[in-house]
């Protein structure tokens, strides 16, 4: 059965791990990677290989026409993230076959952006619990007509707390897979590397280009930051560094570039003036570290899963910019209960001493992260019982 990966917002060289795309191909299992980032105006950043000789690009309409004549009369296997069925809907429906098997996912999720309101929670909970009893997904023939978008034969998360309301009601429960977020497929796959002599203090520092977000993430933020900021940002970064290794004890700062840098790296060159930066192993240097400094990265899983303090970096534009990041801020500053400090205030003014409230780590582990036992790429896992299931 042919597998393929539908990726429609970015394609990275991290999905070479997150899908473990090595094993699959080691096994002779035949797979393709449908890349519409360009038809839906987003970015591919991916350099590796494996992805580019397995890729079929996606610029126009035509081209998902030509995509599907290149497929064989056999029932294929779509892997597609459960938020993109919905953003993708239009197109899918004309490639997706009714012989065609879907595995939808949801394993790269912030808890603040996937909190309902209350009432959908209650509802939520009642559903789950009359799903220990009622064969709900027999609810999905009608659940298709009144959303009319494609939906999953297999649902994957990374958790049973993530399971969401559509999988009880349109996926049986033999057919649902929880076994853990995406970050933790870096850690099962990739080699470990060290980047600390003994005995010295590391700080990590998150970068995520915030001043460039609208070129990174062009289909969520618009605007631009102003071009006068680009100096300040990074001077206070700068400023902010010598502080922290100060006031901690650090000896020595490292700056993990975010993936995407790669689109930025004119605009980046000498920013970090005597600054290491690596890209690429940033779970490892959150490994190393003894305190990771952030703002709002989604890396942030790795400390918590690695128990390392954390000290959220704010400022006043950054922290108001958009809805999403304000919320994000704020979900690590309360659920996580994270200590922040304004990069463009005055330092010696804020008491924010960085540490670790356990309870809060844990219970994030267990709702986000993993709570199982699993130690298996969760795609391949996911996807060898499919393959097993079918055959």
């Amino acid at each position: 059965m042919k597998i393929v990966f539908f990726i429609p917002k970015i394609l990275r060289d991290s999905h070479r791990y997150i899908y473990n795309f090595d094993r699959f191909e080691a096994e002779g299992l035949d797979f393709a990677i449908l890349d519409a980032t360009i038809f839906y105006g987003n970015v591919a950043t991916t350099t590796e290989n494996i992805i580019l000789q397995n890729r079929y690009i996606i610029r126009d309409k035509e081209d998902f026409d030509n995509f599907n004549q290149t497929l064989p009369k056999e029932s294929i296997l779509y892997v597609i993230k459960d938020h993109d069925l919905n953003y993708s809907s239009r197109e899918l429906k004309k490639i997706i076959r009714k012989n065609d098997i879907i595995l939808s996912y949801n394993t790269k999720t912030f808890a603040t952006l996937e909190t309902p309101p209350k009432w959908r929670t209650l509802i939520e909970k009642s559903v789950r619990k009359l799903a220990e009893v009622l064969p709900l997904h027999f609810l999905k023939y009608y659940y298709s007509i009144f959303y009319n978008i494609p939906l999953p034969d297999y649902y994957l998360c990374s958790t049973s707390y993530l399971l969401p309301l559509k999988a009880y009601l349109t996926v049986k429960p033999a057919n649902r897979f929880s076994v853990h977020a995406d970050d933790m497929n870096h850690i099962i796959n990739e080699p470990s590397e060290r980047f600390v002599e003994e005995g010295k203090k590391l700080a990590v520092f998150l970068d995520q280009g915030i001043p460039f977000l609208h070129k990174t993430h062009p289909g969520v933020y618009k605007d631009s930051f102003p071009e006068e900021y680009l100096d300040n940002y990074y001077s206070n970064l700068m400023t902010t560094f010598s502080h922290i290794k100060k006031t901690s004890n650090i000896d020595e700062i490292i700056v993990a570039l975010h993936p995407d840098a790669v689109v930025f790296e004119k605009e980046l060159y000498g920013k970090f003036p005597g600054i290491q930066t690596i890209i690429g192993k940033t779970k490892d240097l959150i490994r190393e570290a003894d305190l990771v400094l952030a703002h709002n990265s989604t890396s942030i899983n790795f400390a918590v899963y690695y128990e390392k303090p954390v000290l959220i970096f704010k400022d006043d534009l950054i922290y108001n910019y958009h809805p999403r990041v304000k919320k994000l801020f704020d979900f690590y500053t309360g659920y996580l209960n994270m200590n922040s400090i304004y990069i463009d205030k005055n330092l010696q003014d804020q008491q924010a001493k960085p540490f670790i409230d356990r309870e809060r780590y844990q219970l994030y582990k267990n709702r986000y992260i993993k709570d199982n036992h699993i130690q298996e790429n969760s795609y391949y896992y996911a996807i060898n019982r499919i393959l097993k299931t079918e055959s």
